[in-house]
């Protein structure tokens, strides 16, 4: 393995936890949007705030990879 891909696999090794923030846009009338990720697809992850026009819901997400999969539901 050369010098390039032994970092990249160090990096996704890493155990520092990274947070972030995480923001939505999308209008709803009605209900609410949650995010699903990974390792928990079945949780949802509620919004932090959401905006007062209901368009914009901010998340706080936590994850010790430098990448983080979800959905908004």
């Amino acid at each position: 393995m050369n010098q390039e891909g032994a970092d990249k696999r160090e990096a996704v090794q890493d155990e520092t936890l990274r947070k972030r923030e995480l923001r939505v846009r999308y209008p709803v009338s009605e209900g609410r949007i949650v995010l699903r990720t990974d390792p928990g697809w079945d949780l949802g992850v509620e919004a932090v705030s959401v905006s007062d026009d209901r368009t914009t819901f901010t998340f706080a997400l936590e994850a010790k990879k430098p990448f983080l999969y979800f959905k908004p539901c």
